[in-house]
């Protein structure tokens, strides 16, 4: 099961968008993000091409793997069922799913539109709803997206 999913901003570091699966809202939420992001800022820095992937373990349970889009990190975590494998898959058709809705830009202020960040919540609620990885085709989760926004 999908644990998280943050997009950050590479160069801010602010959370520009996160869904929580597995964990209660509020503190919860802020330890683990503070503890994700403590554990992978010095790998930041070595995701400099889009194709490049870092994958660490976190207490032992948690699998996450990240990837630089552009001006974005791009974090999914998830536990049990889905290992590092699973979750790089989902990364690349996430990836391709921001390209084409960000219009290849991929930056901060562009994610941040109201439109974008709307087809951006319609997408992932394609893909993982629940965070329950249902739908891994770019295409049809693009086409979703737009039908609903």
């Amino acid at each position: 099961m999908i644990h998280s999913l943050l997009i950050i901003g590479s160069e801010s570091g602010s959370v520009l968008y996160s869904a929580h699966y597995l964990l209660p809202p509020g503190h919860a939420q802020e330890a683990f993000l503070t503890s994700l992001l403590a554990h992978t800022e010095g790998y930041w820095s070595r995701t400099t091409q889009a194709s490049t992937k870092v994958t660490i373990t976190i207490n032992d349970v948690t699998h996450v793997v990240f990837q630089r889009c552009n001006e974005l990190l791009v974090f999914i975590c998830g536990q049990d069922d889905c290992d590092e494998l699973v979750l790089a898959e989902l990364l690349d058709v996430l990836a391709l799913v921001l390209s084409d809705l960000t219009n290849k830009s991929n930056s901060e202020n562009v994610l941040m539109t109201a439109d974008v960040h709307g087809k951006l919540a319609v997408s992932l609620d394609e893909m993982i709803p629940a965070g329950i990885i249902e739908n891994l085709d770019a295409e049809s989760i693009l086409l979703l997206a737009k039908l609903k926004a």
